[in-house]
C-alpha cells in the first residue's frame, strides 16, 4: 500500500483561481491569514471575520498571496478607510479596520513574534499608548520622487512607482489624508 502524502495538495492551485476564504487574523506587513485545504493564504487589506472571494496572485508550495476581488461578508470591525488613497498608495496597511482592532492587531503581532520567534512566553498586558487622533497621523513619512513623470508621492502599492498625491496644493500629510482625489 502506498505512503499517505499529508502534506500534499488535492487541489492543484494556479495564479489567477479564485477562492472564497474567511480572514482568522492580521500578521506582520498587514496580511490577513486565511486557510484553504493544505493552503495557508495571506490577504492584504483584510480584516479579522471578512469572508473574502481572493484572486491567487502568487504560490510558494503551501503558501499564496491573493487580492481581494469581493467581500461576502465584512467582519465586524470593517470600516470604510478615511484616507482617499487608502489601498491605491502603499503607505497604510490597517485603515479598513476600527482604531480598537489596529491597536489590539498590533499587540497581538508582537506578542506572537516574542512566541514564535523570540521563544518567549509573556502573559502579562502589552500596553498600547493610542494616538489623541486615531487617523490622520504618521510618524514618519517617506516620500519618493519620478523625475521622469514629474510625480511626488508614496509607492503605489506593491508598485515601484510613486502615487502622485498633488503637493503642490498641500502643506501636510495630515491636509493629503483629509483630502479627496479627483476622478
Amino acid at each position: 500500500m502506498p505512503a499517505l502524502r499529508l502534506n500534499s495538495l488535492s487541489k492543484e492551485y494556479k495564479i489567477g483561481d479564485l477562492l472564497v476564504v474567511k480572514i482568522e487574523k492580521i500578521v506582520p506587513r498587514g496580511f490577513g491569514l486565511a486557510f484553504a485545504e493544505n493552503l495557508t493564504v495571506f490577504v492584504p487589506l483584510s480584516v479579522p471575520g471578512d469572508q473574502l472571494r481572493v484572486q491567487l496572485t502568487q504560490i510558494k508550495k503551501h503558501t499564496a498571496f491573493a487580492e481581494i476581488t469581493g467581500i461576502i461578508e465584512p467582519g465586524p470591525t470593517r470600516i470604510e478607510a478615511p484616507c482617499p488613497y487608502f489601498g491605491t498608495c502603499g503607505g497604510c496597511d490597517f485603515q479598513q479596520m476600527s482604531y480598537a482592532t489596529q491597536l489590539e492587531t498590533k499587540v497581538a503581532m508582537l506578542r506572537d513574534c516574542l512566541v514564535r520567534i523570540g521563544k518567549i512566553e509573556f502573559d502579562r498586558e502589552i500596553p498600547m499608548i493610542p494616538s489623541p487622533e486615531p487617523f490622520q497621523y504618521r510618524s514618519r513619512a517617506r516620500w519618493h520622487v519620478d523625475r521622469n513623470a514629474r510625480k511626488i508621492g508614496y509607492f503605489i502599492r506593491q508598485r515601484s512607482r510613486p502615487l502622485a498625491v498633488m503637493m503642490g496644493k498641500f502643506r501636510s500629510i495630515r491636509q493629503i489624508c483629509r483630502s479627496r482625489p479627483r476622478r
